[in-house]
């Protein structure tokens, strides 16, 4: 990756295009039957499905485009992509906020999406911010310190 910095974390264009595709795919597909429940309350309230299904398909587009391009293009893509991702678990956090059916689990899904798309921009560019966040992140993971188990679990199948 061009950037400064590193993440543990790599997600590449195509992935995160295809992550999108079927989101965006799945709302439209879906209609307004399958965002019926309380957690899609805001979601309904601005655009609901078609908009929703929209914006992500058309965030699907702009990263397959973007990975085309420079490194500065993709950065913004990823940002896009990290925006409605967090406009969504925002939505569904207002949404449990206001009901008391609310569901939680998406607000923690789309987050870790969200965060994970910013760390990919981050290693697509070379702002100080980005270099910020990666060293933010390579900090936090350091103090929790989880194992990477990825050389053991090979090395184990391998024999």
């Amino acid at each position: 990756m061009p950037g400064q910095g590193e993440a543990d974390v790599y997600l590449p264009p195509f992935r995160a295009a295809v992550l999108a595709f079927f989101l965006g795919t799945a709302f439209i597909v879906g209609g307004p039957d399958r965002i019926s429940g309380p957690s899609y309350a805001t979601l309904r309230q601005f655009g609901g499905e078609i908009i929703w299904g929209i914006g992500f398909l058309m965030v699907a587009v702009i990263l397959l485009a973007a990975s085309r391009f420079s490194a500065r293009v993709l950065f913004h893509a990823y940002m896009a992509a990290a925006t409605g991702y967090a406009l969504f678990a925002l939505a569904v956090l207002d949404a449990a906020r206001q009901l008391e059916t609310g569901g939680l689990t998406g607000i923690v899904v789309y987050t870790w999406v969200a965060w994970i798309h910013i760390l990919a921009a981050a290693a697509n560019s070379r702002g100080r911010l980005a270099f910020a966040l990666l060293a933010l992140h390579n900090r936090v993971a350091a103090l929790l310190h989880f194992p990477d188990r990825r050389d053991s679990d090979a090395a184990a199948r391998r024999t």
